[in-house]
């Protein structure tokens, strides 16, 4: 956006016309609400309503499509037979039926969860899934699970699911997710991803 004018805080000048303050006046605001509306506000509304003054979503820290990435090594094993792999490219579960582990993921508190994905191998077993999920910080630990990602294809893949809208809650939430093969099979997850919004950084952290 070009302005109409550059800034020039020695104006009006004190050769200029009485009749001319007038518009001396009028030209300041102009200058003042380009400038304003160019980083600040929305629009200057002509009313007394101070609701009305409403700042930019960028200036509040309104953000869409952000990703945090979880690599394998946040996956602790449940069941396993000490031959589970944990190592910074992956983690790969025994192969026994059953082979299951979690993970705690940190998310910021208020976003909104847009999207998640894994990156998985079911290498030999019919199947195997992720599932993101919350349990609540009280005494009944009650858990609600958020979304689940199978992978049925062979080889190493993305799978992700979008669509989704969830409000997080750290406050009172610990968020987690687990992995579960179905069938025999070393299967190996090699990471995690949350594609959340940020409405607004006043309620969010």
């Amino acid at each position: 956006m070009a302005f109409t004018r550059g800034w020039d805080s020695t104006t009006p000048a004190g050769t200029r016309a009485a009749a001319q303050i007038d518009d001396s006046s009028r030209e300041k605001q102009v200058d003042l609400e380009e400038r304003l509306i160019n980083k600040i506000f929305v629009s200057m509304p002509n009313t007394t309503v101070e609701a009305d003054l409403v700042v930019k979503p960028e200036i509040l820290g309104n953000l869409t499509d952000r990703k945090i990435v979880y690599g394998p090594n946040i996956l602790f094993s449940v069941n396993d037979e000490d031959d589970v792999i944990n190592n910074d490219t992956y983690w790969q579960a025994d192969n026994d039926p059953g082979s299951l582990a979690y993970g705690n993921l940190n998310i910021p508190n208020g976003v909104t969860i847009t999207a998640v994905a894994a990156i998985m191998d079911k290498n030999g077993r019919a199947s195997c899934t992720a599932t993101f999920f919350y349990t609540t910080f009280d005494a009944a630990s009650t858990r609600t699970n958020i979304q689940g990602i199978v992978r049925t294809a062979a080889g190493i893949g993305l799978q992700e699911v979008s669509s989704l809208v969830h409000v997080v809650d750290s406050e009172t939430r610990s968020y987690k997710v687990e992995v579960l093969g179905s069938g025999s099979g070393n299967y190996r997850i090699y990471g995690f991803r949350i594609t959340f919004d940020r409405p607004d950084c006043r309620n969010t952290w």
